[in-house]
C-alpha cells in the first residue's frame, strides 16, 4: 500500500463518519467475544440439561439461568451462539485469506505469463463465475462430508476469480508503462515487476475485495448449513442454530430470533466497513469522479 494510501485511510479515520465506528465497535466486541469467552469454563456449547430444556432468557424470566435461554435439550443458547459466531469469523477469515493468496497468485501467472497460460485461468474463471456459487457448494458438500475445513477450502477456493481478474487487469493496464518498461531494460524478472509494480499498487482494492469476500463467506457457510448440506452436529454454527430453532419459534422464539440477529450483525458490520474502505481507498470515489 502506497504512503498516499496510507495517509488517506488516516485522514478518513478522523472524518469516519459514526455508523461505520459503530460497526468498528461491534465487529472488535464479536471478536472479542468469540475469542476469549469460549476459554472460560462456564461456556460449555455441549453440556446438555434436560431438566433445564427450552428455558426463557433472563430478560424474560429474572429467575432464568440462563442468560440466553436454552435450547430443546438443555444447552446453553449463549455459549453456542458464541461459539457459532467464532466459527463463522474463522471460515471467513480463513476462507479470504486462500481466495487471496490463489487469486493473487494466478492472477499474476495469467497477467506476466499471457498466451494459453492466460486464457486456460481465464476460461476457468469465466466457468465457474458462469455457475451459480450456491450449487457448486451444495454438490461438493453432498460428494465431501462437510467439515469446518472442508467449508474452508471450498468456499476459499470459490472465491479466487474475483482477485484473479483484479490483479490481471492491472498488469494488463501497466504492462506497457515506462517505469515497468525501464525495468525490464534494466534486467528486472517478472516476479520483482509484479511484487514491485502490482501488488503495491493493488493492494488498496484488494483489501476492499477481501472485506466483501468475508460477509459473503460467511452468508454462505450460514446459508449451507441452515439448509441442511453444511457443518453438521455436533458442530455449533450460527446457521445450524437458526435452522434447528425453526420448529420452536412460536413458542420458543429466541432460539431462532438471537443467532439470527448475530449473524445479521456479523454480515452488515462487514458490508459497511467493506464499503467504506471502499469510498476511502478508491481515489475515483475521493475526488467525486
Amino acid at each position: 500500500m502506497s504512503k498516499r494510501a496510507l495517509s488517506s485511510i488516516l485522514t478518513s479515520i478522523k472524518k469516519m463518519p459514526p455508523m461505520i465506528i459503530i460497526c468498528f465497535i461491534l465487529l472488535f466486541a464479536m471478536i472479542a467475544a468469540a475469542v476469549f469467552l469460549p476459554f472460560l469454563e462456564a461456556i460449555d456449547p455441549y453440556t446438555q440439561n434436560l431438566l433445564g430444556r427450552l428455558a426463557k432468557p433472563r430478560f424474560l424470566d429474572p429467575a432464568s439461568k440462563y442468560v440466553l435461554g436454552s435450547d430443546p435439550i438443555g444447552r446453553d443458547l449463549l455459549s453456542r451462539t458464541v461459539y457459532g459466531l467464532a466459527c463463522s469469523l474463522v471460515i471467513g477469515a480463513l476462507g479470504v485469506i486462500i481466495g487471496t493468496v490463489l487469486g493473487v497468485s494466478l492472477g499474476m501467472l495469467s497477467g506476466l505469463g499471457g498466451g494459453i497460460l492466460d486464457n486456460i485461468i481465464m476460461a476457468v474463471a469465466e466457468l465457474q463465475q458462469s455457475i451459480p456459487r450456491t450449487l457448486i457448494l451444495i454438490v461438493v458438500v453432498v460428494l465431501v462430508r462437510p467439515s469446518v475445513t472442508v467449508m474452508i477450502v471450498v468456499l476459499g477456493v470459490l472465491s479466487w476469480n474475483g482477485y484473479a481478474r483484479l490483479v490481471r487487469g492491472q498488469i494488463l493496464s501497466i504492462r506497457e508503462e515506462e517505469y515497468v518498461l525501464c525495468s525490464k531494460a534494466l534486467g528486472a524478472s517478472q516476479f520483482y515487476i509484479a511484487v514491485k509494480h502490482v501488488l503495491k499498487n493493488i493492494a488498496s482494492p484488494i483489501i476492499v475485495l477481501s472485506t466483501s469476500n468475508l460477509s459473503s463467506i460467511i452468508l454462505s457457510e450460514s446459508t449451507l448449513s441452515f439448509l441442511g448440506v453444511g457443518l453438521q452436529p455436533p458442530a455449533v454454527s450460527l446457521g445450524l442454530m437458526i435452522s434447528s430453532g425453526r420448529d420452536h419459534l412460536a413458542t420458543s422464539w429466541w432460539l431462532t430470533i438471537i443467532p439470527s440477529i448475530v449473524l445479521a450483525l456479523l454480515v452488515i458490520t462487514t458490508s459497511l466497513i467493506g464499503d467504506w474502505l471502499r469510498d476511502v481507498l478508491d481515489p475515483q470515489l475521493r475526488h467525486g469522479a
